[in-house]
């Protein structure tokens, strides 16, 4: 059974930030859980805003100017939360990365949501590789939401879960997060498997260039397996199955458009030979692939 009680967003006060904010909130609301909003003050990092600063004052004056305006900034980023209790918390350290990481593991985080581009100059936090190293180092899945253009929504509801698995352990831990999440939101989950094999040049002299082709029933076979997983994951909610042949990575983006207001499940890492989709670079393309939010999830035992 995935519990997730504690939710955790960090911030560098962005408009990236914000969008990532927005679903934060929402999840929150919707699995009853505490949220908590963290910004590391790093020093050479943040700007304190005058030009004093740039003529080297006594550091524990900067440092303390750049806290009180991150707790003020805290209060007046919020959007409207309606009964979701939001707690605030400031850091001070060297590394945006190592607060965070650090702050998971000593509060015991089960969710991080984050935004995949940050600022530079005041308040700079979620750089590329800052939100890179959190994924690779943290334990608990992670919520990744691409910064959009405009203006963050004032709400956001998700419709459509997508669910690429490649019928291994890893991926199964993730399915049981993305059978949660669809059964907190009371959204559509889609299961989705894709066929990653190329078909030998021998078969184009008959025209077959699609394994779905040369083997008519691997579809249904595919569709069998994935009832067989989910049933494994411990399954409760409905869901649909796809089955797509192609480049993983390049599917599940194309797939990600087609649902409204889509958010995608994947593990991180996945199993080898001939069925293999979920390797840590397909994940990693996926983010980059597509506009919609993407829920990296790890295989941790501990949880």
């Amino acid at each position: 059974m995935i519990a997730i009680n504690k939710i955790l967003f960090p911030t560098d006060f962005s408009e990236c930030a914000d969008h990532a904010l927005v679903w934060a909130i929402m999840l929150a609301k919707n699995f009853e859980a505490e949220l908590t909003m963290l910004h590391a003050v790093v020093l050479h990092g943040d700007d304190v805003g005058d030009e004093v600063y740039s003529r080297f004052p006594d550091l524990d004056r900067v440092v303390q100017t750049l806290i009180e305006n991150a707790d003020t900034r805290l209060e007046t980023s919020i959007p409207d939360k309606g009964e979701v209790e939001i707690r605030q918390v400031v850091k001070r350290g060297v590394s945006a990365s190592d607060e965070i990481l650090n702050f998971i593991e000593k509060e015991g985080i089960d969710l991080i949501t984050i935004g995949t581009h940050g600022r530079t100059g005041l308040g700079r936090f979620l750089m590329g590789s800052v939100a890179d190293r959190v994924i690779r180092h943290c334990n608990c899945p992670v919520l990744v939401v691409r910064c959009g253009d405009g203006p963050p929504p004032e709400r956001v509801d998700i419709q459509s879960v997508m669910l690429p698995i490649d019928f291994s352990d890893h991926s199964k831990h993730a399915a049981r997060y993305a059978v949660a999440l669809a059964g907190a939101v009371d959204a559509e989950l889609r299961v989705v498997h894709v066929i990653d094999q190329s078909v030998h040049p021998s078969f184009y002299a008959i025209g077959k260039e699609s394994l779905l082709e040369l083997d008519p029933e691997l579809e249904s076979r595919a569709e069998a397996a994935i009832d067989e997983f989910m049933r494994d994951a411990g399954c409760d909610v409905p869901y649909s199955k796809v089955i797509a042949e192609g480049k993983p990575a390049t599917e599940i983006a194309r797939l990600s458009k087609e649902g409204k207001d889509c958010l995608i499940v994947i593990a991180s890492h996945g199993a080898g030979g001939l069925e293999r989709i979920m390797i840590g670079s397909t994940t990693e393309k996926v983010v980059h692939m597509t506009d919609c939010p993407v829920m990296i999830v790890k295989r941790n035992p501990t949880k």
